[in-house]
């Protein structure tokens, strides 16, 4: 998902706060380079249309998936830094073997650029997989919002239900825009743990051909 404006981004809104540090609602922050904001003075079509009909609940399931989404990648981040850990003290444990002992063996240049090339790539992707697990911005219902949310209990219920989807359409762009970068992450470092594995079968095949 681009980094653009969020769908909705109304004064009146229920406010919200990133996870973990509060700050001001993103709402009563400038941003530079954003599209024409959607307000409530959208034309309605009924007054229950924006939030008892199945479009809220669409943005509902959806935005429970995203949770969900971020667990798992943060999950896959943590088990690609243990990967590259490993295939790591591998290499580094191959090398000590093959230069140690009563005949070691000396390394072609070609062979010591391979293992050079795979271990820059496992340091690649654990750091990767620390970005992945890196704690964003999410946003979440702001504390300060609670006294206001009491104070607007006598609200029609129709209000009520299109404040509440105005908020979960923002809290889905915020958390598909943060999972997006995860999700990047995760990716690339796969893909540099498998050209690392690969540059180490290599090697091992190479060093058995000429043994």
């Amino acid at each position: 998902m681009t980094d653009s404006a969020r769908p909705f981004d109304d004064p009146d809104d229920i406010p919200t706060s990133p996870v973990p540090k509060g700050v001001a609602p993103p709402s009563e922050r400038s941003r530079g380079n954003v599209t024409p904001r959607v307000t409530d003075s959208t034309p309605q079509a009924s007054p229950e249309a924006a939030g008892r009909s199945p479009y809220s609940e669409i943005v509902r399931d959806q935005l429970l998936e995203e949770r969900a989404r971020k667990k798992s990648l943060e999950q896959r981040g943590f088990s690609v830094m243990s990967v590259a850990g490993f295939l790591g003290s591998i290499v580094f444990g191959a090398v000590g073997l093959i230069r140690s002992g009563d005949d070691p063996i000396d390394l072609p240049f070609r062979m010591k650029v391979v293992v050079g090339f795979a271990l820059v790539c496992l340091l690649a992707a654990a750091v990767l997989g620390m970005f992945a697990n890196f704690i964003r911005n999410y946003q979440e219902l702001a504390i300060d919002a609670i006294p206001d949310l009491y104070r607007r209990l006598p609200d029609p219920p129709a209000s009520a239900e299109r404040r509440v989807f105005r908020l979960r359409s923002n809290l889905l762009w915020d958390a598909q825009r943060n999972n997006d970068f995860k999700a990047r992450c995760v990716r690339a470092a796969l893909i540099l743990e498998v050209l690392a594995a690969a540059a180490v079968i290599f090697a091992a095949i190479d060093i058995v051909l000429a043994a």
